[in-house]
């Protein structure tokens, strides 16, 4: 005994099916038609890592790059500022080299004539502090200015209170080339440089002039003018590691340039920690933008792959329905066929009765209708992929009134076609569905709610069918419902009890589907309805 069970369409038609075709549907869907939210929401998380990583890398990158730049302007900045004090610091021991000249033709030391050459001196050099000449005893003998330099005069350097000029006079001063000193804190409250350049007299006697340079204000001055606006450099002896200049920290972000000036090697350091810090800052900026941007974007991901699983919800609940289609189809032809083979052995049987052959056309366009069925799945192609099929539409109309006879002698409705000549068409639409499921359900809706003893007209033409009948008007918004449906829209149960049920609502969709145009409008003072079908 075959068992069944009941179904509930999405339209809310009842329906049975044996259980093992329900099984047979069952069974056809592999996919899950639960929606699967937490892979939604696993893969925008994915994405989000792997565009966090790589926006990572790019700034990263970026930033290597940017403080490379900087780092290379800075090394350009160094050289070129190395150079610049490189030639002010040589162009003052030109001078100090000259003034050795003018003391070696003397016969021995001169007071008057020294005093002279020294004013010459810081004159023409406007950072020198003092000119002063120390003799072989390393006493200072004379000082110039006498007013500013008083303290100084007669001094033994040899116990000089900086430990590092005391050390050169201890370990014995050169007396073939210059000497240069570290920078030194003077009692006048300036730092200076000091040159001791040896003098050798004709008499055989020797000293050494002992020129302070002020370094603090000569080298602030000389890199206002010509280092760049962002340049913190920095001048330092190695050997003592004094600042001769600008005693800004040399940390890892330093950059550092060594050059030898006379007796003295001289690090030359820029500091650009100032910069990178500012290029940081820059940089984390551009990612936090780029991580806002990189959340909106997963956040738009994770709702495109939750409507994506409705989408495929969807489509699976359409593939179901095609299934269920084909298996209602299926089932109902066996029974179909033995009906058939049953109304032609009445024929056979009896010949005479003019019954018979009325009965038996009803079965055969109630078989068509049916089997129509099957022509649905049409619905889920494009409709250049329909092939295109020619009929005719007078022959159209002819089986239509054979098949709504009953009704229309029930009625007592006058049926009149006007057409010119025998029209045939050829549009993108299965034949029995364009018959069965458009035409004759807005055939059979004209002849339901049109008055007895009425006239339908049909108009026929290459362009449109119209058919006009008369009836009670239908509510504004009814009509409204009918011609604004969408295939996707479910209305039908606003529209159903008024007149105008599930008929109406599958010619429009199946017209809508392949582009034909459905309108149905009215004249209420005429009382007529007029249904229009443009291909």
């Amino acid at each position: 005994m075959a068992h069944y069970v009941i179904l509930k369409t999405c339209r809310g038609s009842i329906i049975s099916l044996k259980s093992s075709t329900y099984l047979e549907l069952k069974l056809a869907n592999p996919i899950s038609m639960r929606l699967n939210y937490k892979r939604s929401f696993i893969n925008s998380l994915v994405i989000f890592g792997v565009l966090t990583l790589i926006s990572t890398i790019f700034v990263f990158t970026t930033y290597q790059k940017d403080k490379s730049i900087i780092e290379a302007q800075s090394n350009d900045i160094i050289i070129l500022q190395k150079e610049r004090i490189y030639n002010h610091l040589d162009n003052i021991l030109n001078m100090i080299q000259f003034m050795q000249t003018k003391f070696r033709n003397w016969d021995t030391f001169d007071e008057k004539n020294f005093d002279t050459l020294a004013n010459n001196f810081l004159t023409l050099n406007p950072s020198a502090l003092a000119f002063n000449y120390v003799n072989n005893e390393n006493i200072i003998a004379r000082v110039f200015p006498l007013h500013k330099n008083r303290m100084a005069l007669g001094k033994d350097l040899t116990s000089h209170p900086d430990s590092e000029i005391k050390s050169i006079f201890l370990k014995g001063l050169d007396k073939d080339r210059i000497t240069l000193t570290p920078p030194v804190d003077l009692y006048q409250g300036h730092r200076a440089i000091i040159f001791y350049a040896p003098v050798i007299f004709k008499d055989s006697s020797y000293g050494w002039l002992n020129i302070l340079i002020q370094i603090d204000k000569t080298f602030e001055n000389f890199l206002k003018v010509n280092a760049p606006l962002n340049s913190h450099i920095s001048i330092i002896d190695k050997k003592s590691r004094r600042y001769l200049f600008n005693e800004n920290s040399v940390g890892e972000l330093s950059l550092k340039k060594e050059f030898r000036f006379h007796n003295r090697v001289l690090i030359f350091s820029n500091d650009i920690s100032t910069e990178v810090s500012n290029l940081q800052e820059r940089h984390w900026r551009q990612l936090g933008f780029i991580q806002c941007l990189i959340i909106l974007l997963c956040i738009t991901l994770y709702f495109y792959f939750k409507n994506n699983e409705k989408i495929i919800e969807s489509f699976v609940s359409t593939k179901s329905e095609r299934n269920l289609l084909r298996i209602l189809f299926h089932d109902l032809t066996n029974p179909l066929s033995i009906v058939q083979l049953y109304a032609l052995s009445l024929q056979e049987k009896y010949p005479s009765d003019p019954e018979v052959p009325k009965q038996l056309i009803k079965i055969q366009q109630m078989t068509e209708v049916i089997t129509s069925i099957r022509h649905l799945d049409y619905l889920n192609r494009e409709v250049k992929e329909v092939k295109p099929v020619k009929f005719n539409i007078n022959e159209l109309f002819e089986n239509l009134l054979l098949l709504n006879k009953d009704l229309i002698s029930k009625k007592n409705l006058n049926i009149q076609i006007n057409n010119s000549e025998n029209i045939t068409k050829e549009l993108r639409v299965p034949y029995e569905l364009f018959k069965n499921e458009i035409v004759n359900n807005l055939f059979n809706n004209a002849l339901k709610f049109s008055f007895a003893s009425s006239e339908i007209i049909i108009e026929v033409s290459n362009e449109f069918i119209k058919i006009t009948n008369k009836s009670e008007p239908i509510p504004s918004k009814v009509l409204k419902d009918i011609n604004e449906l969408k295939p996707t829209e479910s209305k039908t149960e606003g529209i159903i009890g008024k007149g105008h049920g599930l008929g109406m609502f599958i010619a429009k969709i199946l017209a809508r589907k392949f582009e034909l145009d459905l309108k149905i409008t009215q004249d209420t003072k005429k009382k007529e309805v007029y249904t229009v079908l443009t291909f």
